[in-house]
């Protein structure tokens, strides 16, 4: 009778202990397990996405050929810093597959995000306050420009 019962505790202790496997760094930088198709293609279809976003700034910035300045300082930088995350994306998910040991660890899917997060909050933050006040300086640099002395040759 009382060995069930230390089974039964055994058995509970280690269903709580696996809760909080993702507080040890073995869960975190480890070589996680291969990842069913289904879970897989959250992953794929978001390094896609942010993939087809940085082309689809790069066709806006080539299309537009009238950008002011500050308009076109601002999708160079939007390329340049969302550009890379699809093929590192893709990377990961294909370390993944692999199962190469140190490149497929969860922590990089964490940097990985992190970084995109803080980039869109970057972008939405310098269009929505920066850009704005940059046009107005360049627009009120146009004008002043007709009164400017012409450089003499």
């Amino acid at each position: 009778m009382e060995s069930t019962i230390t089974a039964k505790l055994a058995t509970t202790s280690s269903k709580v202990l696996d809760k909080y496997q993702f507080l040890s760094s073995k869960y975190w930088f480890g070589t996680p397990e291969e990842l069913s198709f289904a879970a897989l293609v959250p992953l794929e279809i978001i390094a896609t996405l942010v993939f087809i976003v940085a082309l689809t700034l790069v066709a806006l910035k080539l299309s537009k050929a009238n950008l002011t300045p500050p308009d076109h300082k601002f999708f160079k930088r939007a390329v340049w810093l969302t550009l890379f995350f699809g093929p590192v994306g893709w990377l990961l998910i294909i370390f993944r597959n692999l199962g190469v040991v140190f490149l497929s660890a969860r922590f990089f899917w964490i940097i990985w995000f992190g970084l995109l997060l803080w980039v869109v909050y970057y972008l939405v933050r310098y269009y929505q306050k920066i850009l704005p006040q940059a046009k107005l300086n360049h627009a009120s640099y146009q004008l002043k420009k007709r009164y400017f002395p012409k450089k003499k040759r």
